[in-house]
C-alpha cells in the first residue's frame, strides 16, 4: 500500500528544508501520488494517505471513509477500479454518504477551512448534500438550522434517510427553522433521526420518483369499495399535474355535487376556471361523457342538450346512473398557491 510516508524527506539526509518538501508533497496531484488497493472491509483515510485512491471493493460493497476534518487535511480522489461491486464514500463517523461510485466512477474532495469537505463527482446526480442536522418536527414538517430561507427555496426536492432507503419530498413551504413538505402518501416524516441529506433544484435528480401517490379526498362522495389511484407531481416552478382514477364498486356512491380537494392549494384562480379534464365511462352502456375540473375542485360534466354547452354537477344519476366498474378520471394541471 503507498502512503504519503514513501515521499517524505528527512533534513541532512535527502534535502534540506524537508518540511517544505513535505508540505508540498501533500498538495501534489501527480500520477505517483496514487494508491491502489483492494480492500474487503471499511477504509479509513486519514492525511498521511496519497491524493490518488484507487479502491477495488471485494465481496460486497466496501466503504471508504475521508480523514477527520483538519487544517492538514488535502484533495483526495477516490475511483472505483473494480469491475463489479460499489465504493461507498462516507465521512468519518461513517454515517454521512456523500457518494455511491460505481465501477469506473470517481469523487474529487477537497478540504474547505479544515472544516467540511466539497464534492466533485464524475457521475452528476443533480444533489447537492447537506452537512446540517434537520430534526423531525411533524409527519409533514423538518427542523432545519437557521436561517433555511437562505439556503433552500420552494420547490426543491429533498431526500433523507431515516434509517432505510432514501425518502423523497418537495419543499412546499418554509420558514427560517421549519420545511414543509408536500404530503404524499409514499413517503412521511417518521420521528427518528434524520441523515443523508441533499436538495436539488432541478426536476429530476437521479432517484427521485416519477410522481407522487397522494389520498383522493372527494365532499358527497362514498368510497367504499371503489378502487382509487391519485398521482401528481409539482416542479420546480410550481406547476402541480396529476390524475385521479376511480372505478366503482358496488358500495360506491355520489350523494351530490362532487368537490375535489386538490393535494397542493391552488393559485388564486377565479372560482370557475378550468384546470383539469374530467371522463365518465359507463361500463355497462358503453356510453362515455367529458366534463372539467374547477379551479375550487368542482368536478363537473358537460351538458349539450341546449342549445350552448353547459356545465352539470354530477349526482348519482348524472351523467347516468352510476354503478360497478363504472370509471371517472380527472387529469389536471395548475399553478399552486
Amino acid at each position: 500500500m503507498t502512503t504519503l510516508t514513501d515521499f517524505l524527506k528527512v533534513d541532512g539526509v535527502n534535502y534540506p528544508l524537508a518540511e517544505y518538501f513535505n508540505f508540498l508533497y501533500s498538495a501534489a496531484l501527480r500520477a505517483e501520488m496514487t494508491n491502489t488497493q483492494t480492500i474487503t472491509a471499511t477504509k479509513e483515510l486519514t492525511d498521511n494517505d496519497v491524493q490518488f485512491q484507487v479502491i477495488t471493493a471485494s465481496g460486497a460493497d466496501r466503504t471508504v471513509e475521508l480523514a477527520p476534518e483538519a487544517a492538514t487535511n488535502h484533495v483526495t480522489i477516490i475511483e472505483n477500479g473494480g469491475s463489479s461491486n460499489h465504493v461507498v464514500v462516507k465521512d468519518d463517523s461513517g454515517v454521512v454518504t456523500f457518494a455511491t461510485l460505481a465501477p469506473g466512477d470517481w469523487i474529487l474532495c477537497f478540504p474547505v477551512f479544515g472544516k467540511t469537505w466539497r464534492f466533485i463527482k464524475s457521475r452528476t446526480d443533480e444533489w447537492i448534500e447537506v452537512r446540517e442536522t434537520w430534526t423531525y418536527a411533524s409527519a409533514s414538517t423538518i427542523t432545519a438550522p437557521t436561517d433555511a430561507t437562505t439556503r433552500y427555496q420552494k420547490w426543491d426536492r429533498i431526500r433523507f434517510k431515516q434509517g432505510g432507503s432514501y425518502k423523497y419530498f418537495v419543499i412546499n413551504s418554509l420558514t427560517s427553522t421549519v420545511l414543509t413538505v408536500a404530503v404524499n402518501t409514499d413517503h412521511t416524516v417518521a420521528n427518528s433521526a434524520i441523515t443523508d441529506i441533499a436538495y436539488s433544484r432541478a426536476a429530476k435528480p437521479f432517484g427521485f420518483p416519477d410522481s407522487f401517490n397522494f389520498a383522493v379526498s372527494l365532499t358527497n362522495f362514498t368510497s367504499t369499495s371503489a378502487t382509487i389511484t391519485g398521482k401528481m407531481m409539482v416542479s420546480p416552478t410550481g406547476i402541480v399535474n396529476g390524475h385521479v382514477e376511480i372505478v366503482f364498486g358496488a358500495s360506491t356512491a355520489i350523494s351530490g355535487a362532487l368537490v375535489l380537494t386538490l393535494p397542493i392549494a391552488a393559485f388564486a384562480y377565479g372560482a370557475i376556471t378550468p384546470i383539469g379534464l374530467t371522463r365518465f365511462k359507463d361500463a355497462t352502456g358503453g356510453n362515455a361523457a367529458q366534463g372539467v375540473l374547477l379551479s375550487g375542485g368542482q368536478v363537473v360534466v358537460f351538458n349539450g342538450s341546449g342549445t350552448y354547452v353547459i356545465a352539470d354537477n354530477l349526482s348519482s344519476t348524472i351523467p347516468f346512473t352510476w354503478a360497478t366498474s363504472d370509471d371517472m378520471e380527472i387529469s389536471f394541471s395548475y399553478a399552486a398557491a
